[in-house]
């Protein structure tokens, strides 16, 4: 009886966790389409890309900003500490206003 319990809350946990990235996923979508559509006043498309940047929290993969700011927008990667001291990263970013905007990586995820 016990386990089937725990069974069925391990179950809801991993189903809200899949509603929660779904919904994550669907939000980032919005922003980079705001972010991107040039019909959009400046103001509105900044905000836009500054809120999908706040998205990307600590432990985001790179994969994962590759795909909501791509090439040509995120443009460098660049290391900012020696090897010894670990795989620290910066990569930079072009806000549609032309601005500049970075975010730190150890590895291959956000990390502030």
């Amino acid at each position: 009886m016990r386990s089937n319990l725990l069974l069925i809350l391990l179950f809801a946990c991993i189903g809200c966790r899949s509603i929660s990235d779904a919904r994550l996923d669907e939000q980032r979508r919005q922003l980079t389409a705001a972010y991107q559509d040039e019909r959009n006043p400046m103001s509105a498309r900044v905000k836009a890309f500054d809120d999908l940047l706040e998205t990307f929290t600590p432990g985001t993969r790179e994969e994962v900003i590759d795909q909501y700011v791509p090439y040509p927008v995120c443009d460098t990667k660049a290391r900012i500490a020696p090897p010894e001291h670990g795989d620290h990263f910066q990569l930079h970013m072009t806000a549609p206003d032309g601005s500049h905007r970075w975010i730190r990586l150890h590895g291959d995820k956000v990390e502030r």
